[in-house]
């Protein structure tokens, strides 16, 4: 009996393509799986087999475990907020004083001053340096394990103090032709006061010489006008009149007496 001849099969040109390309998506993946681990390679792997008479064939498969990974687990840094109360008003002159606040991290905390000429902060403690306003500032920089905490800051305000002026008085006229004096004046502060006037054409001020130049009304003013510790004084007004003189000397304000009387008949 003789062999029966198989028919040749026929394969298309874009099949056999198609088996190509199955084929090496089919080794890529193996590749790719075998790249992380997912099968093991056959060095990997070990299969004994035992057979022991009236026992089935045994086989067992070792696959070593992945080596175990030793470091520290990153958690993140933990936030934390600054306690840094309100600040009460002081004045020139006052000592200086601690300023306190805590982090709830409990790291220490920073101090700053956005104006020396007000106050100055030498770690915790405040200088007060002048009178008017600055902003301290409460700040923790933070570390490995928490965030640089949210910066605290408070409004300090420093009276200045006051002053007052002491002015000689002055008469109220003054006859034209007198000669020119000095005007006397201080302040409670030391600090120098200013004259000046309000109509120049009728009394003339240098520093604090006075000079009478004309006849009519002018005030002299005496004004301190403070710095960084003093507030400005309330300024002293004295109001004078210049009056005129008659040709033989004397005040138009002072009675002429005529004997007799030409209103009389």
């Amino acid at each position: 009996m003789g062999t029966e001849a198989k028919p040749n099969k026929t394969i298309g040109i874009g099949t056999f393509f198609a088996s190509l390309i199955l084929c090496a998506i089919n080794v890529n993946a193996v590749g790719s799986f075998r790249s992380q681990g997912l099968i093991p390679r056959a060095s990997d792997m070990r299969r004994t087999v035992s057979h022991r008479a009236g026992q089935e064939p045994h086989c067992s498969s070792a696959i070593p475990a992945p080596p175990l990974v030793r470091g520290t687990v990153c958690t993140g840094r933990k936030s934390q907020v600054i306690d840094f109360q309100l600040l009460p008003s002081r004045s020139v002159g006052d000592p200086e004083f601690e300023l306190t606040a805590s982090a709830s991290s409990g790291l220490p905390v920073s101090f700053s001053s956005s104006n020396p000429q007000v106050a100055v902060v030498e770690g915790n403690i405040v200088k007060i340096t002048g009178g008017g306003t600055a902003f301290l500032s409460a700040s923790q920089a933070g570390n490995d394990v928490f965030y640089a905490a949210p910066m605290v800051i408070r409004l300090f305000t420093v009276n200045k103090l006051l002053q007052t002026i002491s002015f000689e008085n002055l008469p109220k006229e003054i006859a034209q032709g007198t000669s020119p004096f000095l005007l006397h004046a201080t302040a409670t502060s030391c600090l120098p006061v200013i004259f000046t006037s309000s109509n120049s054409s009728v009394i003339s001020i240098d520093g604090n010489q006075c000079s009478i130049v004309g006849t009519g009304n002018a005030s002299i003013s005496c004004s301190q006008f403070g710095n960084s510790k003093y507030d400005p004084a309330l300024p002293v007004i004295y109001g004078i009149a210049v009056k005129p003189v008659t040709a033989d000397g004397r005040s138009v304000k002072e009675s002429v007496s005529v004997f007799p009387s030409p209103m009389r008949r």
